[in-house]
């Protein structure tokens, strides 16, 4: 993942998406009154007044900044939203660190049955998402199993804490995440 600057040939580090910047200038006459709000960060040259504001992303609008041109979640950018078609949502794209704009970046949990017991394995790739590992053996009603699992940017296996019914009855698990 990578975010070049306009009028840059240093691309930007994944790191520093989370830190990204909006800075707006505004000239303006010298002769016009300065917001009070801003007034200290005026400076008059050759009569005008350069006006600077700054805008920080948090984790999530930068990454959908830095992937769809917007920080709003709507049209291809919105959370629900799958734009590469590969069956997951932007959102949960996000949450497991895989790349919203290509179907070949997958990154989907694993479920596994070492034992008597499913294990759920994923990416706990971000600080700002909670992830939310439930059970249930209806579909309707799910309990929770785990609530922000391990530790941020590594594979997180999570057990049930249910056995593995025999006969007719049967148990699920998935993974939501939450966001910020």
């Amino acid at each position: 993942m990578e975010y070049m600057p306009r009028n840059s040939a240093q691309p930007l580090s994944p790191r520093c998406l989370s830190c990204l910047l909006v800075l707006t200038i505004t000239m303006t006459s010298a002769q016009q009154t300065p917001n009070e709000t801003n007034q200290t960060h005026n400076r008059e040259t050759d009569g005008l007044v350069a006006e600077q504001s700054a805008t920080t992303y948090s984790e999530l609008l930068a990454w959908r900044f830095t992937h769809f041109g917007t920080t709003a979640s709507t049209g291809n950018a919105a959370d629900l939203a799958d734009p590469d078609s590969d069956g997951v949502c932007n959102l949960l794209e996000y949450a497991l660190g895989t790349l919203p704009n290509s179907g070949a970046s997958v990154a989907s949990p694993v479920l596994s049955t070492p034992a008597d017991r499913m294990v759920l394995t994923f990416l706990r790739a971000r600080g700002d998402i909670t992830y939310l590992v439930e059970g249930s053996s209806n579909l309707t009603n799910w309990s929770p199993v785990a609530i922000n699992p391990g530790s941020v940017g590594e594979s997180v296996s999570v057990t049930d804490s249910v056995a593995i019914p025999t006969g007719p009855a049967r148990r699920l698990l998935h993974l939501r995440v939450i966001s910020p």
